[in-house]
């Protein structure tokens, strides 16, 4: 009768395959773990959160600005009762209403603006004739008082002794005040050469006259 042995090398080898895969198993569920999993999960459940958490404060801070931006262009309207309350669309729509507006006013006032620098400038032309007053004292002496109110025409003071003298007087005494109702105030004393035969009026409207002439040339 034969008796059944086992081959003690293959015996030895199948029992070394399945200790090395026992080894195998126990060292994968090492790894993985149900503790793992939830770590895992809470990682990823923290990391949306934060991704909300700055989306949230993204549109916080975007319709603050836009806010802003509303009551800032609240407040070019024009001032009513009604634009302090109007709501976004509102206030887009008056605004859209209000730029026409705008742009025509501000044409009108251009339009304006060139009349009155255009009726300055004729001012401007306008030559304004001096004030002159004149008293005969006497049959030798003249009080001349010359108020030149336009600086742009003032006649110098040695221009209008040299006309005087033409006339035949002669400079005395003379004082100047500048800056008199933005001109010059000019007062003479003068003295004739020879005896003034004409009536004291008469001579003054001439002398006045003579000025005058002589200030528009």
């Amino acid at each position: 009768m034969s008796s059944f042995s086992p081959n003690s090398s293959n015996f030895g080898w199948q029992l070394e395959d399945i200790l090395i895969n026992e080894l195998r198993s126990d060292e994968l569920f090492a790894h993985y773990s149900p503790n793992d999993q939830d770590t895992s999960k809470t990682s990823i459940t923290a990391s949306n959160s934060m991704k909300r958490s700055i989306h949230n404060e993204y549109e916080r801070d975007r319709r603050k600005k836009l806010n802003s931006l509303y009551s800032t262009l609240r407040n070019l309207l024009p001032e009513t009762d009604e634009s302090k309350k109007l709501s976004i669309p509102c206030t887009i729509a008056r605004v859209l209403k209000y730029i026409p507006e705008l742009q025509k006013n501000i044409k009108r006032m251009a339009g304006k603006k060139e009349e009155i620098l255009l009726s300055m400038s004729k001012r401007q032309n306008f030559v304004i004739e001096p004030t002159i007053s004149a008293k005969c004292l006497n049959k030798k002496e003249v009080i001349m008082q010359i108020c030149i109110k336009n600086r742009s025409e003032m006649i110098p003071l040695s221009n209008i002794v040299k006309i005087l003298e033409g006339e035949g007087l002669e400079l005395m005494n003379a004082s100047t005040i500048a800056n008199y109702a933005d001109g010059i105030f000019y007062s003479l004393h003068l003295q004739a050469k020879d005896i003034i035969w004409m009536d004291g009026e008469s001579y003054c409207v001439h002398l006045i006259n003579v000025l005058k002439e002589a200030s528009k040339s």
